[in-house]
């Protein structure tokens, strides 16, 4: 586990607000050292998030959030990110060849949106967007149901994209 990050108050109001206006898990991650580590998570019962608590990591190479912060490194700091050995295959549908996944992050690069559909775990689904922040980059996304995901992609996709421009003014005026 890696130190807690805490996000200023209004960040972590706009992922509270978002969990509660789509109504699905926001989390908001960001690249330490050569983990995407969970930095804050807004869930409930009825939508539960990525799997990992705060100051946790979580696989970039099969989260949305992950691959958001993939697909701004350069090549040699993804290869040091994502590391020699295999990619770890979580489900079925976990991207373990290195060519797949970077062809899925030039996907991510062209279309600003990173999506994984049970990549990281069966039945669940979701999409982010990096978001600058004034020590780097962030991702902020949504994790739903498979089911629910392919019902209303487009509308998550939308209040994703809405509340990263807010959330990274209230990161960036929080850096020192």
């Amino acid at each position: 586990m890696t130190d807690r990050i805490v996000p200023p108050a209004p960040a972590r109001e706009i992922l509270a607000d978002l969990h509660v206006r789509v109504g699905a898990a926001a989390v908001l991650a960001v690249l330490r050292a050569g983990d995407v580590v969970v930095a804050h998570s807004e869930t409930c019962a009825a939508h539960p998030g990525p799997g990992a608590m705060p100051g946790e990591p979580v696989p970039a190479h099969a989260t949305a959030p992950g691959k958001a912060l993939l697909a701004g490194l350069d090549a040699g700091r993804l290869a040091e990110v994502l590391g020699a050995g295999p990619l770890g295959a979580l489900t079925p549908h976990t991207l373990t060849d290195r060519r797949l996944l970077d062809r899925d992050l030039l996907r991510v690069r062209s279309a600003g949106v990173a999506v994984e559909v049970e990549e990281h775990a069966r039945g669940r689904a979701g999409l982010a967007v990096a978001v600058p922040s004034g020590d780097g980059t962030a991702a902020l996304g949504v994790v739903v149901s498979r089911a629910d995901f392919a019902g209303r992609r487009w509308q998550l996709e939308q209040a994703v994209r809405e509340a990263a421009g807010p959330l990274a003014r209230h990161l960036a005026a929080a850096t020192p």
